[in-house]
C-alpha cells in the first residue's frame, strides 16, 4: 500500500515563528517595564530612606548642639524669651497632637543671644544645620529644674523630615552635701591648724542649692550645728601629734585684735591673710574645741560641739565617689583642665581641673565666686601664706603639705583607699574655712554643671 506524506508549507512554519517572537518580545516589554517600575520604586524608597537618615541625624545634631549652647549659657537662663505652649505646633507638639500643655514654655536656640561679651548666639551654636532646637521648661525661672530638648532637622532638599526630644536634668560636679573643711577616713596628722565649720551640713540637697551667690553672705538656715571633721577613724588617733588645733564659728575667725563681727571679717574673706585664726577669747566653743582644752574637758557632748563627725560606721567607702558621684574616670573625662602639675594655676583659675603629678602652685588659686575643683593624684603640697578657693582633692595622694598661713577657703578631702596611708604634714599653722559662698558659686557655676540625659525620657517622631 502506498502511503503519502505531506509536509507542512514553509510559509505556515514562518507564521508560527512570528507568532512566538511577538509573544516573547511583548513578555520581554512587560518585564522591562515591570523592572524598571520596581528599580524606580526602590531608587524613591532608597532616597527617601537616605533624606529621611539625613534628618535625623540633623535633628540629632541640633538637639546636641542645643545641650551644649544650654550649658554653656545656663545662667542666662530665666531672661530668656520664654513663651507658653498653646498650640499643637513645634515645639509643643507633633502638628496635630499637643504634646506639652500649657505648663510649659519653650524658647527657640537659634533665637538666643549671651549677654557675656563673647559674641557667643544660639544661630553660630546650631551653624548651618537645616532645622531649629528648643528647649521646654516648665519653670522658665529656674535652670535647676529638668528641661527638655528638642531637635528637629531638615534633609538638604526639606523632604526628609525628623524631631528628637529628650528630658534632661541638672547634674553637679560635686554632689551637694554635708562638706567639712577636713574629710577623711584616717589621716595621721601633724602641725596645727584652724577651722571653721559647715554650719548646714544637715541641710538637704534641695536646701543647699537655696544658698546662692547673691545670699549666701545672708543666709540664716540650717541646722547651726558645725561640721568641722569627718573621719572614719577615732579623732583623739587622728589628732595624735598634732601641736595645736583650733575650731571655730565663722564670726570669730580674724586677726587677734578685732572684735567679734556681725558678718565676716577680713581674714574670712581672704582680703587680709596675716595674723589670722579662731584667736578670740569672746568664742564660748574654745573653751572646749582647742587642743589643751580639749583633752582636759570632761564635757560629753565635745565632740557635737566641736562639730568632729568620728568613729562613723556611715563614711562611705567610697570616698571619692560620694563627692562626685561617679567615678575617677568619669570625672576626670569631664575635667575642664588636666595638667601634669599646678605651676600654671593662678587665681584666675576655675573650674574641675585635674592634676595627675604633683602638686604645689606658685600663689592663689581660684576666687571666692570663681573658686576650683582641684583634684591631685601627686604629692600636694600649699606653699606659706598662698589661699586657695574652693573643693580640694588629694586622690590617693601619698602626701599632703601645708605650709604655714596658707589658707583653704572651701574643704580638703583626704581619698586615703592606700597603703601606707597619706602623710597629712602642716608646717606651722594653716586655716580651713567652709565658706557657703564658695559652694553656692560651684554649685550654681557654669563652669560645674552639666545636663545629662533622663534615662527612659528619649522620644522620635517622624513624618
Amino acid at each position: 500500500m502506498h502511503t503519502q506524506h505531506l509536509a507542512a508549507p514553509a510559509r505556515q512554519r514562518g507564521v508560527s515563528t512570528l507568532v512566538v517572537a511577538i509573544v516573547l518580545l511583548i513578555a520581554a516589554t512587560f518585564l522591562t517595564f515591570f523592572a524598571a517600575k520596581v528599580g524606580m520604586q526602590e531608587q524613591r524608597m532608597a532616597g527617601n530612606d537616605t533624606r529621611q537618615k539625613a534628618a535625623f541625624a540633623t535633628a540629632e545634631a541640633l538637639m546636641d548642639r542645643g545641650k551644649t549652647f544650654l550649658e554653656a549659657n545656663a545662667t542666662n537662663f530665666q531672661n530668656w524669651p520664654w513663651t507658653a505652649c498653646s498650640s499643637v505646633n513645634m515645639p509643643c507638639g507633633d502638628g496635630s497632637t499637643a504634646v506639652f500643655d500649657g505648663t510649659w514654655s519653650w524658647v527657640s536656640v537659634r533665637a538666643l543671644t549671651t549677654v557675656d561679651g563673647t559674641g557667643d548666639s544660639g544661630a553660630a551654636a546650631l551653624g548651618i544645620l537645616n532645622g531649629e532646637a528648643y528647649i521646654l521648661t516648665t519653670t522658665p525661672g529656674d535652670n535647676a529644674q529638668p528641661v527638655v530638648l528638642v531637635g528637629e532637622g531638615r534633609s538638604d532638599d526639606n523632604t526628609g523630615y525628623a524631631v528628637v526630644r529628650q528630658a534632661q536634668k541638672r547634674v553637679f560636679t560635686v554632689q551637694p552635701g554635708p562638706i567639712p573643711p577636713l574629710t577623711a577616713p584616717a589621716v595621721g596628722l601633724s602641725g596645727s591648724f584652724h577651722l571653721v565649720g559647715n554650719p548646714n551640713h544637715a541641710m538637704t540637697k534641695e536646701e543647699l542649692l537655696q544658698i546662692t551667690p547673691a545670699n549666701c553672705d545672708n543666709f540664716n538656715s540650717g541646722s547651726g550645728q558645725l561640721l568641722s571633721i569627718w573621719t572614719k577613724q577615732n579623732f583623739n588617733a587622728l589628732a595624735h601629734g598634732v601641736g595645736s588645733w583650733d575650731i571655730c564659728q565663722a564670726q570669730f575667725f580674724k586677726t587677734q585684735n578685732a572684735e567679734p563681727l556681725g558678718q565676716y571679717s577680713n581674714c574670712f574673706l581672704g582680703t587680709t591673710t596675716a595674723g589670722c585664726g579662731c584667736q578670740s577669747a569672746q568664742d564660748p566653743m574654745l573653751s572646749v574645741c582647742r587642743s589643751q582644752n580639749f583633752g582636759n574637758s570632761s564635757d560629753p557632748n565635745k565632740l557635737t560641739l566641736c562639730g568632729i563627725k568620728d568613729n562613723d560606721n556611715t563614711f562611705p567607702n567610697d570616698l571619692f565617689g560620694w563627692i562626685f558621684g561617679a567615678s575617677p574616670a568619669e570625672v576626670k573625662a569631664t575635667a575642664d583642665q588636666v595638667l601634669p602639675n599646678c605651676n600654671t594655676l593662678s587665681a584666675a583659675s576655675t573650674g574641675l581641673i585635674w592634676v595627675t603629678g604633683d602638686c604645689n602652685p606658685p600663689g592663689d588659686v581660684g576666687s571666692r565666686f570663681d573658686p576650683v575643683v582641684l583634684v591631685v593624684d601627686g604629692e600636694v603640697t600649699f606653699g606659706a601664706n598662698s589661699q586657695v578657693w574652693g573643693l580640694a582633692v588629694a586622690n590617693e595622694s601619698p602626701k599632703v603639705k601645708l605650709n604655714g598661713g596658707f589658707t583653704l577657703h572651701g574643704a580638703m578631702a583626704v581619698v586615703d583607699e592606700v597603703n601606707p596611708p597619706t602623710n597629712f604634714q602642716a608646717n606651722g599653722t594653716y586655716n580651713a574655712i567652709y565658706d557657703p559662698c564658695v559652694f553656692a558659686a560651684i554649685y550654681n557655676n557654669d563652669e560645674f554643671v552639666e545636663y545629662a540625659p533622663i534615662e527612659g525620657s528619649w522620644s522620635d517622631s517622624l513624618r
